[in-house]
């Protein structure tokens, strides 16, 4: 039912709300007493992932709903499911997790690859660019009447911003050239896009160290997925794939 609804041309308000309230009904079985309902659904998360109309609405980090903190919602919840008493919930969440690696939305841009040094450079770049840039010409706060001050004498003084106290207005343009609004709405979605995809490499790192505890199992399909895990996880150049 999620994946149709997902899957339908015209996103209402009324089926997000449907869609929002089916994942907090998964989210909340994951909690059930019964290790075959908990493992239950971390298959329907599969499912969702393997018809890919899950990802497909993750893809854009522009969207307007919700499913992008879904989707690391439920990497978290593997995380904390991993601890799981159950081995067939264990087997089923490590089998998520592969898949979640495999789909994850961040291939947009510089690839697939999730390097953790590489992204947080990436974003510290991106930092360095954001704060360099001029704010825009028509940004509130900047218009004529904002830019004269009175002086003691009682005399209007015109500076423009950045310019210190007792320094002439220089009529040279500045070195760094003057952003708009859409180029620093760009930039922050790159920003927004660049810190999801670490808040993601830091979850795959937490769970990547118990998955190479469950490499010592006594059941071997569990040990089988733990292998598997490890196997994606090293060609998309995840750093903990290398723990064992």
């Amino acid at each position: 039912m999620i994946s149709d609804l997902i899957q339908q041309e015209e996103q209402t308000e009324t089926t997000k709300s449907q869609v929002d309230s089916f994942f907090d009904l998964l989210e909340e079985r994951v909690l059930d007493v019964n290790p075959y309902c908990r493992s239950r659904i971390f298959q329907v998360y599969l499912r969702l992932l393997k018809y890919n109309s899950f990802p497909l609405l993750l893809v854009t980090i522009s969207l307007p709903t919700k499913f992008p903190k879904r989707r690391q919602r439920i990497c978290e919840l593997c995380v904390r499911s991993l601890e799981d008493k159950s081995s067939h919930v264990r087997r089923n969440v490590i089998k998520l997790l592969t898949k979640l690696i495999s789909t994850h939305p961040f291939a947009l841009l510089h690839g697939g690859q999730l390097s953790y040094p590489e992204w947080h450079e990436r974003l510290e770049a991106l930092m360095v660019q954001i704060d360099n840039l001029q704010p825009p010409s028509d940004a509130p706060g900047l218009s004529e009447s904002d830019k004269m001050t009175d002086n003691p004498d009682g005399e209007n003084t015109e500076f423009s911003a950045g310019t210190h106290r007792g320094e002439p207005t220089s009529s040279e343009p500045s070195s760094n050239p003057t952003t708009t609004g859409d180029d620093l709405m760009k930039l922050q979605l790159t920003k927004r896009y660049y810190t999801e995809a670490l808040k993601f490499i830091e979850s795959l790192h937490e769970a990547s160290e118990t998955i190479s505890q469950l490499l010592a199992s006594k059941n071997k399909s569990e040990v089988l997925e733990s292998m598997d895990f490890f196997v994606v996880a090293d060609a998309y150049k995840l750093a903990t794939a290398k723990v064992c």
